[in-house]
Order: C-alpha cells, then sequence, then structure tokens
C-alpha cells in the first residue's frame, strides 16, 4: 500500500547497500527529477510540501519517523490533529 511501506523500504534499501542519503534520493529527488517535477527546491513563491525532523536522517534512515512538523502546500499541519484522524 503507497505510503504505509515508505519507511520499512527506505530502510531496506539502506540494508541492501544504499547509504540513508542515496535511499531519500531514491525516494524523492531522483523520482522527481524523472516527472519533471520541483523536488528540493525552498524558496518564496514555492509552496513547499516538507517534514521537519528531530534527527538527520542521512545519518540513521530510522530518523525519519522523528517528525516534528508537517508542511503541505506551504500551510503548518497541526500533527496532532493527523494522528486522530480515523
Amino acid at each position: 500500500m503507497a505510503g504505509i511501506s515508505l519507511h520499512t523500504e527506505l530502510a531496506m534499501l539502506t540494508q541492501a547497500g544504499l547509504t540513508p542519503r542515496q535511499a531519500l534520493a531514491a525516494a524523492t529527488g531522483n523520482v522527481g527529477a524523472m516527472f519533471g517535477w520541483p523536488v528540493g527546491e525552498l524558496k518564496s513563491g514555492v509552496a513547499a510540501d516538507l517534514l521537519v525532523l528531530d534527527a538527520n536522517p542521512t545519518v540513521d534512515i530510522t530518523n525519519l519517523k522523528r517528525i516534528r512538523h508537517v508542511v503541505l502546500a506551504g500551510e503548518l499541519l497541526d500533527r496532532g490533529t493527523l494522528l486522530r484522524r480515523p
């Protein structure tokens, strides 16, 4: 199921020998480049989708689960509200 297994898939990529940075690139920037999506641009006038984490995922891929904030289309979402959704 799309999305649910992302953390597992990224961990498996690192277990297969990719660095955490390479696994992240495979899941984000490389896909964006292939489809012509603007990935990795954080600047004025661009509606950003991003996660603010408490730890560096390029050091340990499991740090992706340490989410502090979620920004969707430039809007800061309340994580607690998201977790309470049915």
